[in-house]
């Protein structure tokens, strides 16, 4: 067996045991997970709405629909691989546990962040299918805005890995959400094009994965889908590449030396 082939098989067994804890505490979960887009897409539809008459030709409701599926999904991967990374780590010792297993650092972090992915993936294609009932697409391009939200998922599930083989003081995650991942949610066109940014503004926005997976998810949700939408793409397949090294590296040096 190949030394990626046995990576896949331990990362397997680790999301096999996420997915059975998360099976039995599942109808609790979901609920939670889905409210927060849900209560933003009425808040910010139903009242900048009625003032915004038009976005793109169509409703502003169904502009920040889309937006809103990926941010969910961005912030449901989040969750999982900073707190319940940090829990298994300093709290549980869950990875001690497992490392006393054939389990390898890199195992754990790659079956982590699949998990990670899984679950914000879920919650995503649960809102999907709300805004689909809701009458906010209006393509048939829109069935592959699922898939779209598994690549924003896998993306901010390894830079949660990332953070996650860094950070030791759970206080510390403050900084992560307060400097990372609430501006992307502000500044990443989720309420507004980025082109109403300054030019500078708009190159920082052009660098955010959040950016990627809303303006794709835009696209395949109005059926614009063009080159761009290629790009858009390959950026989320591309960053998840460059992120697990250095997680795995970090995380081995963290849990065994």
């Amino acid at each position: 067996m190949t030394a990626a082939a046995t990576v896949f098989r331990g990362a397997g067994r680790v999301w096999l045991r996420d997915w059975t804890v998360w099976r039995h505490v599942a109808r609790w979960l979901l609920v939670p997970s889905l409210l927060d887009p849900i209560v933003f897409l009425v808040a910010m539809g139903l009242g900048v709405g009625s003032y915004v008459t038009s976005v793109d030709g169509g409703t502003y409701i169904a502009f920040i629909a889309p937006g809103l599926l990926m941010s969910g999904v961005m912030y449901q991967a989040s969750f999982e691989t900073t707190w319940n990374i940090h829990f298994k780590l300093e709290m549980r010792s869950t990875y001690a546990s497992m490392l006393s297993t054939p389990l390898e650092p890199a195992d754990l972090v790659l079956g982590d962040m699949l998990w990670g992915a899984t679950r914000a993936t879920i919650t995503g294609a649960i809102f999907f299918a709300v805004i689909v009932v809701a009458g906010l697409v209006s393509s048939w391009w829109a069935l592959l805005m699922p898939i779209a939200a598994a690549l924003v998922a896998v993306d901010f599930a390894s830079m949660g890995m990332l953070a996650s083989a860094y950070i030791k003081d759970m206080n510390l995650y403050a900084y992560y959400y307060t400097v990372v991942i609430v501006p992307m949610f502000l500044f990443s066109g989720v309420f507004f094009e980025i082109t109403n940014l300054p030019a500078w503004a708009q190159k920082v926005a052009w660098a955010l994965p959040l950016f990627h997976g809303a303006t794709l998810s835009r696209q395949l949700a109005t059926g614009a889908v063009g080159a761009s939408s290629l790009v858009h793409a390959a950026y989320l397949i591309v960053l998840p590449l460059l992120l697990l090294p250095p997680a795995v590296r970090r995380m081995r040096a963290r849990l065994l030396g």
